[in-house]
């Protein structure tokens, strides 16, 4: 089951640019002043491929990017470690969605404002599959992150899943909704999910880590491995025949940002599995590097010595 020459491809079908603005008592229906704090590229697989970088694990990443973007989006992978993220984006003839976040720092609150996302052509739909195809070889984790664009349905993504399972390869699923539906009963490896997406399958709040183990252990019962994360709380995982809960012990005031918190869950558990074969492990830096994330004002910058001292403050439990 575990091998360090496993390769690792992020799809991201819907990317993103990210403008991350802070306006002072935001208030809607007022003119007010704000002030720019970041503006980069974004999207789940965009922010995995970039913070297993930063680890030191090489991933592959594909899936759309905007024509005009393309350039910012292969120089935002290749940042963190020259060849550790290696971009094979396809253009798509119009621009990239732009996300606006707004940060109330008087209120403690943050508003977001997402946009659709470009329209996919037929073309394009043969063009990913292609690629997909070709990537999923035997036993490589391919990593479909986030949501689907218009135009490709959830039939369309189901085959793409579907497809890369009967090619051998292993299939990471971190997205929600109804792709997530169309793909629940697909024999996948392993699937990621945040509480709020955990909630909306069980059709009650999911809040607790022993919340979060009950419903990875039922996901488990379809098959595939398991992790729910529940912010603060932490996280469960389930993997055949064992089982654990787990958290960081940080003052909650430490926590800056928790966008792409997610994605660095599964960053820390797919470097240190591929490292050293062992899921106690990478649960423990999976949690940790989440952790190290939610301290940064932007994703994905996990400093080395801070993730050294969280990961001393990590608890484990075998359930």
């Amino acid at each position: 089951m575990f091998a360090t020459a496993t390769e690792i491809v992020t799809i991201t079908l819907n990317p993103a640019i990210d403008r991350l603005i802070e306006v002072r008592d935001f208030a809607v229906g007022r003119h007010q002043m704000g002030r720019r704090i970041d503006v980069y590229p974004a999207g789940k697989g965009i922010r995995l491929s970039r913070v297993l970088a930063r680890l030191g694990t090489r991933s592959i990443a594909t899936g759309f990017v905007g024509d005009r973007e393309l350039d910012l989006f292969e120089s935002f992978l290749s940042a963190p470690a020259a060849g550790r993220a290696v971009s094979q984006m396809l253009r798509v003839n119009q621009p990239t969605r732009e996300n606006v976040t707004i940060v109330d720092p008087i209120n403690d609150r943050s508003t977001y404002v997402r946009e659709e996302g470009f329209q996919i052509t037929p073309k394009d739909l043969e063009r990913i599959q292609g690629k997909i195809g070709l990537m999923a070889r035997d036993e490589a984790i391919l990593c479909f992150c986030g949501s689907i664009p218009p135009g490709l349905s959830v039939e369309v993504f189901r085959e793409m899943v579907q497809r890369a399972i009967h090619a051998g390869a292993r299939v990471l699923l971190d997205t929600f909704g109804e792709p997530l539906e169309a793909t629940r009963d697909l024999p996948v490896w392993m699937i990621r999910m945040n509480r709020t997406t955990a909630a909306q399958v069980a059709g009650h709040p999911i809040t607790t880590r022993d919340e979060a183990l009950e419903m990875t252990r039922f996901l488990a019962r379809k098959g595939a491995m398991a992790a729910v994360t529940v912010g603060a709380e932490g996280a469960a995982l389930t993997v055949p025949g064992l089982a654990w809960v787990g958290h960081v012990g940080i003052h909650p005031g430490l926590v800056i940002n928790t966008v792409g918190c997610g994605e660095s869950f599964v960053a820390g558990l797919l470097h240190e599995w591929r490292r050293s074969g062992d899921w106690a492990s990478a649960f423990r830096e999976g949690l940790t590097v989440a952790t190290v994330n939610a301290t940064t004002v932007r994703s994905g910058e996990i400093d080395a010595e801070t993730r050294e001292e969280f990961r001393k403050l990590t608890v484990i439990e075998a359930r």
